[in-house]
């Protein structure tokens, strides 16, 4: 910034001499031109280039754990993956400065690689080096590409897997991933219909047993509050989807099979204070495709952090 005030100091200083030559207006040209040479210098900085070799069964799990890494940094995926890569921008609630992540897979099973490239735009003071080198260590490491066969020994790399779930560890831990889907479980208004929604631990402490309390308001009435209780164990994670209904974007989650093809009823269900009958299914509204994917991803995952870690009601 220094130098570029000297050289506009000394151009227009010289614009004085020149000008007596009639060249005047190229000078002020020159001017502009240094001014915006400047400006452009400072509006992004020089990329940051991390590369990861990971050992994902597939390229599509390695750019997943690389989505739900910078995901826990609150670089928000856009437009989904396509050809093996995707990108993802963290804002500042400033439209000029924010922050983007390319990232691209390649390889083969056991050996994919990652290359994700962050470039800083605008004048934002995140340390980007820090973030990079934050990712690059969570994607850093072995991942259980599937469960271990029947009395065969189980991977020391990991939490002992079932027969049905496989963890990656590379993920964000369980309290963290928990603590995201509360922050993101929001109140969202689609078509003047506001939806309350509140996610919190039952217990203190507790990751797997959780409370969504909803309430859903119109400018001529407030509906009674719901209140759901259930186990994140007790949810069959291959139900969890994200789909839209018209103009809302709901997350999706039934509870297990057990016998036959009947769902266990296991979610505890009130209204308006009273208990209703136990239900097997939840659903949340959330405002925007991007989170909505996101949000699907993270349930998924804590589901399976509580199926390998923790007893669901249905075995107590």
């Amino acid at each position: 910034m220094k130098q570029l005030g000297l050289a506009i100091m000394l151009v227009f200083g010289s614009s004085i001499v020149f000008a007596q030559k009639g060249k005047k207006k190229m000078l002020h040209l020159l001017i502009l031109l240094l001014m915006f040479t400047g400006v452009a210098a400072q509006g992004s900085k020089a990329p940051i280039v991390v590369e990861i070799v990971t050992n994902h069964p597939s390229t599509e799990a390695a750019l997943a754990a690389a989505k739900t890494a910078l995901l826990n940094e609150n670089f928000i995926s856009q437009g989904g993956i396509q050809n093996n890569a995707f990108t993802a921008t963290k804002t500042t609630g400033s439209k000029a400065d924010y922050y983007v992540a390319d990232v691209t897979a390649a390889g083969t099973t056991g050996s994919i690689s990652l290359t994700i490239t962050f470039v800083k735009v605008g004048t934002g003071f995140l340390k980007l080096e820090t973030v990079a080198q934050k990712i690059k260590a969570a994607l850093s490491g072995t991942t259980v590409s599937s469960a271990p066969a029947s009395g065969s020994a189980q991977s020391t790399s990991a939490t002992a897997a079932t027969s049905t779930t496989t963890l990656n560890p590379n993920l964000p831990g369980l309290e963290q991933t928990v603590n995201w889907l509360i922050k993101n479980t929001v109140e969202v208004t689609v078509e003047g219909v506001k939806y309350y929604q509140q996610l919190e631990r039952e217990t203190k402490g507790e990751n797997c047993k959780l409370k969504l309390t909803v309430t859903k308001t119109t400018d001529k009435s407030e509906g009674a509050t719901e209140v759901f209780t259930f186990n994140l164990k007790d949810l069959d994670e291959s139900t969890i989807t994200f789909s839209v209904k018209g103009k809302l974007l709901i997350i999706g989650a039934k509870t297990n099979i057990k016998e036959g093809s009947a769902r266990q009823k296991l979610v505890h269900q009130t209204k308006a204070g009273q208990l209703l009958n136990y239900g097997d299914a939840i659903s949340i509204v959330v405002d925007t495709p991007e989170k909505g994917n996101n949000y699907a991803d993270a349930l998924k995952h804590a589901t399976q952090h509580c199926k390998q870690a923790k007893k669901g009601w249905a075995d107590e």
